[in-house]
C-alpha cells in the first residue's frame, strides 16, 4: 500500500510539473513493479484527480480515443456515469500518453531484471523465401494473410504494394487477400497465373507434382496459363491444372470438399489439454514472434481449443484469454507478452 501512495504521489507531481529528475527515475524504476491492470487503476484515480490547465481540442481528443479503441489492451469494464464515460476514456489514454512519452527514454533504456516465473520463448526469424518444416502463418505489408504449407515458400515482387502486388510461391498455400481494385493480387504457381482483387482461396502447386489445384473458399479467382485464361473461380469451384497437357478442368465441389482442400492448415493448431506453455510454443514457430509467459500459475494451465489455422494471431490469443480469463496479453512489434491479472 504504502509503495502504491508512493508512486501516486510521484505521478502527481509529474502531471503537475513539480517533479525533479529524481522524480523522473523513480517513477520509471516503480513502474515495473506493478502489473498492466495495477498500473491503469492508479493511473485512472490520479487522472481523476487531476485538474489540468487546459482542455483537449476535439480534434486531439478523437485523436486519442482513436487511440485507444484500437490499441488499448483488454480490461474489464468500469461502469461509469453515460456522459462521463467518453471522456473518462479520452482522459485514461492521455495520461498514458503524456507519461510513455515523458519517460519513455528512461524505462527503455534501464536494465530490467527478469521477473520471477518468466520463460522467454524465442524462434529463429526465417525469411518466407526460405522453406521451413512447419506451417507458417505469414502477414503481408498490404494487409493480406498467407498460410504457408510446411516446405513451401514465397517470394514477393520487388517493390511490393506501392506499384502491384506480386508474389511468386512453390509448394502449397492458403491465401486471405486484402480487397484493393486498384492492385490486383497476382500469385504465380508453376505454369498459372492466379489474380484476385480480395479473396481467399487454396493453391497447391508443387514441383514434382504434374498438377496444379486452385480452390476458392470466398469470393472470386481467374485462373490462367501462358496462353490463355483457363478459368474464373467463385465459392465452392475449383481447377486442376494438368502440366502435361496444358489443360485445366474446372470442378464444382460441395462445401466439405472446400474444407478437405484446406484442413491441412489446421496441423498443430488443436489443443486438447496442453499448457499454456506449449501452445506458445507452437504459436511461437507458427506466427515467427517471441513469446514471453509471466506467472507461475500459466505455466501450468490447461487449455483445450481448437483453431482453423486461418486465424491472426491476435484473434487466437484473444479466444485463449476467454478460455482462461485471468490472463491477458500485449503485442508489441515481433514480441507477444502472455501475462497473468490479478485476481
Amino acid at each position: 500500500m504504502m509503495k502504491k501512495n508512493i508512486f501516486k504521489d510521484l505521478l502527481r507531481s509529474y502531471l503537475n510539473g513539480t517533479y525533479s529528475n529524481e522524480d523522473k527515475v523513480k517513477l520509471a524504476d516503480m513502474i515495473r513493479f506493478f502489473t498492466d491492470n495495477q498500473l491503469r487503476k492508479i493511473l485512472w484515480n490520479v487522472w481523476n484527480e487531476y485538474e489540468p490547465t487546459e482542455q483537449l481540442s476535439d480534434k486531439r481528443s478523437k485523436e486519442i480515443l482513436s487511440s485507444i479503441l484500437t490499441s488499448e489492451p483488454k480490461v474489464s469494464t468500469i461502469i461509469l456515469p453515460k456522459r462521463k464515460r467518453l471522456w473518462f476514456r479520452i482522459a485514461s489514454a492521455a495520461v498514458l500518453l503524456i507519461i510513455l512519452a515523458g519517460l519513455g527514454n528512461y524505462i527503455l533504456n534501464r536494465d530490467t531484471p527478469p521477473q520471477e516465473n518468466t520463460i522467454v520463448l524465442k524462434v529463429m526469424h526465417t525469411p518466407m523465401d526460405e522453406p521451413v518444416s512447419y506451417v507458417r502463418n505469414i502477414m503481408l505489408p498490404d494487409g493480406s494473410q498467407i498460410v504457408l504449407q510446411a516446405n513451401s515458400t514465397v517470394e514477393l515482387a520487388p517493390g511490393f504494394g506501392a506499384e502491384r502486388r506480386e508474389i511468386r510461391l512453390v509448394g502449397e498455400a492458403f491465401f486471405d487477400i486484402k480487397y484493393n481494385a486498384g492492385k490486383p493480387f497476382i500469385i504465380y504457381s508453376g505454369e498459372l497465373k492466379t489474380t484476385v482483387l480480395g479473396t481467399s482461396f487454396n493453391i497447391k502447386a508443387w514441383p514434382d507434382d504434374d498438377r496444379i489445384r486452385v480452390t476458392v473458399t470466398r469470393g472470386k479467382v481467374r485462373v490462367e496459363n501462358t496462353k490463355q485464361v483457363l478459368a474464373n473461380l467463385s465459392l465452392n469451384e475449383e481447377i486442376e491444372y494438368d502440366k502435361t497437357k496444358l489443360a485445366g478442368k474446372k470442378f464444382i465441389v460441395d462445401e466439405q470438399g472446400t474444407k478437405d482442400a484446406v484442413d491441412w492448415t489446421k496441423q498443430e493448431m488443436e489443443f486438447n489439454g496442453m499448457s499454456i506453455k506449449d501452445i506458445a510454443v507452437v504459436l511461437s514457430k507458427r506466427y515467427n514472434v517471441d513469446i514471453e509467459i509471466r506467472g507461475s500459475k500459466l505455466t501450468n494451465t490447461l487449455i483445450v481449443a481448437s483453431f482453423r489455422g486461418t486465424e491472426s494471431l491476435e484473434s487466437i490469443l484473444d479466444i485463449l484469454c476467454v478460455i482462461n480469463s485471468a490472463t491477458n496479453y500485449v503485442i508489441e512489434d515481433n514480441k507477444v507478452t502472455i501475462y497473468q491479472i490479478e485476481q
